[in-house]
């Protein structure tokens, strides 16, 4: 399967990636695109986490627009491994870290906090939407996740009554994204003092 980089300074740099619709769910390009456009504002010199990574298109797509470095959390050896082999011919590496981990380990270990959150689960693996209320606490003041499911699923409601952050969403097809800020300071207390490591 050949995904592309849509835009900024990777703008048409393909990924070739093993496997096919089966194995990835990717975000639509024109979806990707318009995601990147919502966020235009906000990607240069943001930190980014790519969470159920997948193959990473979500992440280099940040980089390419002007993130300062992108963590990419995905459980799957073999595919944190083509993402590291990818960011290498991109020319990208010092700004990737690849972290093989599944999503509720990471979020149990890291202190960090990020800018733009990417949490696009697959549809199929249950309790995966359940972390989302932990996913937001890795926000930085002001900072952005997107949460990207299927419309009509029920998860609609996940951070409704989650202080210090508010929420909006946009329909592309049968997809939904939630696009959750942080607009109060987060209580650091709630974030665990273990630091993430690299699992690799």
């Amino acid at each position: 399967m050949k995904l592309r980089i849509v835009g900024g300074s990777l703008k048409r740099r393909v990924m070739e990636v093993k496997g096919g619709l089966d194995d990835f769910r990717p975000t639509l390009e024109r979806t990707r695109e318009a995601l990147a456009e919502s966020l235009k504002t906000r990607i240069f010199g943001a930190s980014v986490v790519d969470l159920c990574a997948g193959s990473g298109i979500f992440g280099f797509e940040m980089l390419s627009r002007g993130a300062a470095y992108v963590h990419f959390v995905e459980d799957h050896r073999g595919r944190a491994a083509a993402i590291k082999s990818i960011s290498r011919r991109f020319g990208v590496e010092q700004q990737c870290r690849v972290i093989v981990s599944d999503v509720d380990k990471f979020l149990q270990r890291t202190q960090d906090l990020y800018d733009i959150i990417y949490f696009d689960p697959p549809y199929d693996v249950e309790g995966l939407a359940a972390l989302l209320p932990e996913v937001v606490t890795h926000l930085s003041d002001g900072g952005i996740c997107l949460y990207e499911h299927r419309k009509g699923d029920g998860h609609e409601c996940l951070i409704d009554r989650q202080e210090g952050v508010e929420s909006r969403h946009r329909n592309y097809g049968r997809t939904r994204v939630d696009f959750i800020t942080r607009v109060a300071p987060l209580n650091r207390n709630t974030v665990s003092d273990v630091r993430s490591k690299d699992d690799d």
